[in-house]
């Protein structure tokens, strides 16, 4: 699988838009999984936020997107909640304006879906979930909190092995607005850039760039 190119291009053009601050947060993140990489083989990566229902499932999956796009294949992304709801509608689709296809495998109060782009498949399902549902991993995974309910609600995170506080704006501010595929559209850009800048400093790490 590919990434659009143009997605690719468009993330990395605006590596240099993220503040210092960011990536320094980014890098301490990105030396936390290559090292692991480096002792375990392979590293997994859980985004948490408080309902696992817009930012930490882009989180995901964009994670996952980049790992494939740069060749890290020993880094598997998954996500969590301190609590679950549902994949909201609205960023599911924002994902799919993005370009990926998207195939509900079970209606209901909380979705489950299988995400693909062009010819690959992702592996996981994206439901919302507590972070420490039976699917994720249990230990040894480096957790990126990405909301401050999240970070609040998770001083520490059981088998976690790094614990990365990385906040995003809530998207749902917009919502039932005129502006609110546009405010998801850039909320997909934003996390993307950073989560491309992440594994793409993981590659460097690991010698592989």
């Amino acid at each position: 699988m590919e990434v659009h190119t143009a997605d690719k291009e468009l993330y990395e053009s605006k590596f240099k838009q993220i503040t210092d601050d960011r990536k320094a947060l980014l890098d301490k993140c990105a030396t936390s999984i290559s090292q692991q990489i480096e002792i375990e083989g392979k590293t997994n990566v859980v985004v948490i936020c408080t309902h696992n229902s817009r930012r930490s499932q882009l989180g995901e999956l964009l994670t996952a997107t980049a790992a494939h796009e740069y060749g890290v294949r020993n880094l598997h992304s998954f996500s969590g909640g301190s609590e679950a709801t549902a994949f909201n509608y609205r960023m599911v689709n924002a994902v799919l304006r993005k370009g990926y296809c998207i195939q509900l495998l079970e209606a209901g109060e909380n979705p489950r879906y299988k995400v693909s782009l062009n010819d690959h498949q992702f592996k996981n399902e994206f439901f919302s979930k507590v972070y420490d549902h039976k699917s994720n991993p249990s230990e040894n995974f480096v957790a990126i909190l990405v909301c401050h309910s999240a970070d609040e609600a998770c001083p520490s995170i059981v088998g976690a092995s790094g614990r990365f506080f990385v906040p995003y704006v809530d998207p749902k501010i917009s919502d039932d607005s005129s502006k609110e595929a546009e405010v998801y559209d850039a909320k997909v850009v934003e996390i993307g850039t950073e989560m491309f800048y992440l594994v793409n400093q993981v590659n460097s790490l690991l010698g592989r760039s």
